[in-house]
């Protein structure tokens, strides 16, 4: 896995470089958020975390760490985000996981669906599709459902009947997709 530094939209000479410059895994990490109260870029990889400080544009020392350290958070993540909320979310599987303030832990009542808190699902369909008698999927009205899942992502389906959110966060769109994925850009194409 490698990185790229731009400047101006231009790619810097010598550029890509492995990621393992900075100490981390050569097949890349599972999740990569900047963590508020340290302002500091944290990045996981299976059972392990590390720390980047953006400022001094290095790995902070004594890192990688054990991720059972952020307790309640699972190993093996397959994302993590800060929210506007000020809190930070982990997600792996069908479930997430919040963490506020300071605290390097889940608060309780964590994990919860993602599908029905961000996806605003009131009846998850993922595991019986509604089959006709041909055997053909029939989808039911605010339902879509595939046939199979592609590119190691889970498909699923949901019903969802609320024009407003049933749960505390605000309306969701597929936008905020693109803040993990701009975490993890920002940070691997800054200027060394």
């Amino acid at each position: 896995m490698n990185y790229w530094v731009f400047k101006d939209n231009i790619v810097e000479e010598g550029y890509p470089r492995p990621i393992s410059d900075f100490g981390l895994p050569m097949e890349g990490v599972d999740a990569a958020f900047v963590w508020l109260p340290s302002d500091k870029t944290h990045f996981f990889k299976g059972s392990s975390y590390w720390r980047y400080d953006d400022h001094l544009r290095r790995m902070d020392l004594g890192y990688p760490k054990d991720s059972v350290l952020w307790k309640g958070v699972p190993p093996q993540l397959d994302d993590a985000m800060r929210w506007s909320d000020g809190a930070s979310y982990f997600f792996k599987g069908k479930e997430y996981w919040r963490v506020m303030g300071s605290d390097m832990e889940a608060e309780s009542g964590y994990p919860r669906p993602i599908g029905k808190d961000w996806l605003l699902c009131t009846d998850m369909q993922s595991d019986s599709p509604a089959l006709e008698a041909n055997g053909t999927e029939t989808p039911s009205h605010g339902q879509r459902h595939a046939s199979h899942a592609e590119n190691n992502y889970e498909v699923c389906s949901c019903t969802s009947d609320s024009a407003t959110p049933i749960s505390p966060h605000p309306s969701l769109s597929p936008l905020w997709l693109l803040i993990p994925l701009w975490t993890i850009m920002v940070t691997l194409f800054t200027q060394l």
